[in-house]
């Protein structure tokens, strides 16, 4: 293909043209050949990218390069597509067609290369700078990085950020420039070649807005890729090309920002907005024919695949320190067990589990007394857990594209909650019959009704983690905790018995939990027995005769059964789309051992 092509994006131009008709850049008096091939790959190149959802395009076809140590900004009028434009060049956002390239590689398989700050907050505000980063450091960092090594390392993007006086101030008690700095070291610490900044000035005073801006400028200069969102334009002097969005997702210019002025027919940057509003209605401009080959796929990920348990470990230690440090949430759980114990035991008598030489006084209120147990202890593991996830989003969001894997996620709540709910299931269990003894009853009742009790707490931590996985917001998640609850009452076989129930409903019942569970605790303290022995109850008992007969085995495999469906449901939720599923990690373990049977080699499938 022969004549000049464009500067930024490589596209044909004329040799009249001033702008690039595929992206807009702006062209010199003399417009330059195509460069000759060279053996290192453009540091970033988005070719004819569009992006579009719900039958409406976020994104018009969009071509550009960004080379090394090049700060550029995005600006335009809001919904122009700025923050669309950002993420799909990152990878953070599907992209409808085109392709996106770093060094030759497909974006998605360079994230570990990618530094992203969203306008969402990523930083634990109860840990302190140095804690949070020191975390993240041993999180994103490789194996076998040591302790003086990565403490270096920290010093010296602390004191890149300017935030090395501070570090051991709480990040709640910044100010929001230094959030935001401190968000822009947390994804300094791999020194990614690309930095993506969402809006990082939003919300600063002008003063502010030019310290950030002048960070940005300074890690241009230390040869990183800096691609910024902003709708300040005072501090635009310091980029060396700011690209401008018009409403509909169309780019419509990509230059030196002194020229952008005179590209739209104005003196000042700002009265662009006013241009933009008017070129709306036009036909936008599409890429034409690329002169330069397109990217090669990679053979693999480049983010390398961590092990699962030194992430669990350290994401452990972090989940611990939070909830120990959220000092108010603590009381309340620690609370909470006193007033619901003494309310659940006080509210019978205290002959309530009497049942001595065959005679049962209350077999009734037994029974109600061991359901009222069996749904505390899922109110325990539920209310624990169902803001957890999306209290943390945006943050899960960046470590899992960093390299965190989502089975070490998971498993760290696990840990965490569920020996949170275990403490508070054995406390409340241990006041309940400290004030209520069970009198007669089968060798180890009370250490299989905890047993059972600590089952139900997990498998209601699960279900609230899940809750949590999908829901949008804190106050979503609480409020819809009930859908959740509220089956387990009514079907757990206490308030309308398994015998009156329907014929349909009796099998769907079958599905809660909380069934099992109250058929388990009755078994282990022989309530079918009990039953036999109250004259007063024989008569108008609705229970079946087959209800308490569920043995601790089987309560253990059907509870922990419904605590590995939760597991799957998040995995296949939170996982990013790079990640394996749960599913095909174990047949490639199991193609990993048979072939290591065989003594042949196994192959990666990324299916």
């Amino acid at each position: 293909m022969e004549g000049p092509f464009c500067i930024s994006c490589g596209a044909p131009v004329n040799a009249a043209w001033k702008f690039c008709e595929a992206c807009g850049a702006a062209q010199d008096d003399s417009p330059i050949e195509p460069a000759k091939p060279s053996l290192v790959a453009a540091p970033l190149r988005a070719h004819a990218i569009e992006v579009e959802a719900g039958g409406k395009t976020l994104l018009q076809p969009t071509t550009l390069r960004l080379d090394e140590g090049e700060l550029v900004a995005i600006i335009g009028p809001s919904g122009s597509g700025k923050s669309t434009l950002l993420k799909a060049i990152g990878g953070i956002r599907p992209i409808s067609a085109g392709s996106v390239s770093m060094r030759g590689d497909e974006i998605g398989l360079r994230q570990a290369d990618v530094g992203y700050v969203p306008q969402d907050d990523t930083l634990h505000h109860l840990l302190s700078i140095q804690e949070a980063l020191t975390f993240a450091a041993q999180l994103r960092l490789p194996e076998g990085h040591g302790k003086e090594e990565r403490e270096a390392m920290l010093a010296g993007v602390l004191d890149q950020v300017e935030l090395a006086d501070i570090a051991d101030r709480r990040i709640g008690n910044l100010s929001g420039g230094q959030r935001k700095r401190a968000a822009v070291a947390l994804e300094l610490i791999p020194k990614p070649e690309l930095l993506l900044l969402d809006e990082p000035t939003t919300g600063l005073d002008p003063g502010l807005e030019r310290r950030l801006m002048l960070l940005a400028r300074e890690l241009a200069d230390q040869g990183q890729t800096v691609l910024l969102v902003t709708h300040a334009t005072q501090s635009l002097d310091l980029c060396d090309r700011v690209a401008i969005m018009a409403p509909g997702g169309r780019l419509a210019y990509l230059g030196p920002p002194a020229e952008a002025p005179a590209a739209f027919g104005v003196e000042q940057i700002d009265e662009v907005y006013a241009n933009l509003s008017e070129e709306a209605e036009e036909e936008p401009r599409r890429p034409v024919g690329d002169p330069l080959s397109q990217p090669r796929p990679a053979s693999s990920r480049q983010i390398a695949r961590r092990r699962i348990w030194p992430q669990v470990r350290i994401l452990c230690r972090r989940y611990a320190l939070l909830m120990a440090r959220d000092r108010r949430n603590a009381k309340i759980l620690a609370v909470q067990v006193g007033v619901l114990a003494l309310g659940a035991a006080f509210l019978f008598q205290s002959d309530v589990f009497a049942y001595e030489s065959g005679n049962a006084l209350h077999a009734a209120q037994s029974a109600q007394l061991l359901f009222l147990m069996v749904t505390v202890s899922l109110w325990f593991g539920a209310i624990s857990s169902v803001r957890q996830i999306v209290a943390e989003r945006s943050v899960l969001v960046r470590e899992l594209a960093a390299g965190v894997r989502t089975e070490a996620y998971l498993l760290s709540k696990g840990v965490v909650i569920g020996a949170l709910v275990a403490a508070q299931t054995t406390l409340f269990v241990w006041i309940v019959f400290g004030l209520r003894p069970l009198g007669e009853a089968p060798s180890n009742a009370s250490l299989h009704v905890l047993m059972i009790c600590i089952l139900i707490a997990w498998v209601g931590a699960g279900m609230g983690l899940t809750l949590s996985a999908f829901a949008r917001s804190e106050d979503q998640a609480a409020s819809f905790l009930p859908l959740i609850l509220l089956p387990q009452l009514l079907f757990a076989g206490a308030v309308v018995t398994t015998k009156d129930m329907g014929g349909p409903i009796r099998l769907l019942s079958h599905l809660v939990a909380a069934q099992w569970g109250f058929a388990g605790v009755g078994n282990a303290v022989d309530m079918t027995g009990r039953i036999a022995a109250d004259p007063g109850f024989t008569h108008a008992n609705h229970y079946s005769s087959a209800f308490f007969t569920h043995g601790l085995i089987q309560v253990i495999i059907v509870l922990s059964l419904m605590i590995l469906i939760c597991a799957a449901i998040l995995q296949a939720r939170l996982r990013p789309s790079f990640e394996d599923t749960w599913w095909q990690q174990v047949r490639q373990s199991w193609e990993r051992r048979l072939a290591q049977r065989r003594g042949a080699p196994a192959q990666n499938s990324f299916g």
